[in-house]
């Protein structure tokens, strides 16, 4: 296994490469197999993002099987787009409750970031060295765990009984794990913020920061804990 380990000399750059500008734009993607009544982000929702001064995008259709119209999430501020391209190509970050498909990684522009589902047996080589290829730092949703190591995402699926009180909990989930690095402009400072966003990296600037996950594809991988866990 060829594993790369952090390496102190390059601490300055790493952290350059984490400096965007504050307030980034978001761009939402609808899911491809949906549940009726759920979705990752209700209309309310993009509002009170949007209240934080920052630019939301959404692919059209984006809350249709969850009975909320274009115009709702025009009406809180969002810009609608007809094409997921076109969602990609407007946002510094890209959301999203499935992982993204092939067709939508090799849409990506260098160094955005991607937050959404990792499902390890459905994605391929070939996406993560999309990822690398493209400088993309790119959290999953469902690696975040509770104080019992329990997936948080899961537990909301599980949890709660209506799919209203599913959709406003995916709400309040995707905001907090959204808002640090929008609001932040930088990645590091991000996570500082809200630790349970390193429980989520699985590739920082396109390399792979998860041991096991490198290891089941055959990949190298990074070791950055000293550079998000060093205040100097």
């Amino acid at each position: 296994m060829n594993e790369l380990q952090y390496n102190p000399k390059t601490q300055r750059e790493e952290i350059n490469v984490m400096e965007r500008a504050k307030n980034a734009s978001v761009g939402f993607l609808k899911d491809l197999i949906t549940i009726k009544g759920i979705v990752l982000v209700s209309p309310f929702f993009i509002q009170k993002i949007k209240n934080e001064d920052i630019n939301i995008g959404i692919q059209r259709n984006f809350g249709a099987h969850a009975a909320f119209s274009d115009m709702e999430y025009a009406e809180a501020g969002a810009d609608i787009f007809d094409r997921p391209g076109d969602v990609i190509q407007n946002a510094d970050i890209i959301v999203k409750l499935e992982p993204l498909t092939i067709e939508e990684a090799r849409l990506l522009r260098p160094h955005q970031v991607v937050i959404s589902s990792l499902d390890i047996n459905t994605l391929s080589e070939e996406y993560f060295q999309l990822l690398k290829g493209k400088n993309i730092t790119a959290f999953a949703l469902d690696n975040i765990e509770d104080m019992d190591g329990n997936s948080i995402l899961n537990n909301i699926f599980y949890r709660e009984e209506t799919a209203a009180a599913i959709t406003t909990s995916l709400s309040l989930f995707a905001q907090s794990i959204l808002t640090p690095i929008a609001m932040t402009g930088n990645i590091r400072a991000a996570i500082q913020t809200n630790p349970s966003l390193f429980q989520a990296l699985y590739t920082f600037n396109g390399d792979i920061t998860r041991k096991e996950l490198a290891q089941k594809l055959n990949m190298p991988w990074r070791d950055f804990s000293s550079l998000f866990w060093n205040l100097n």
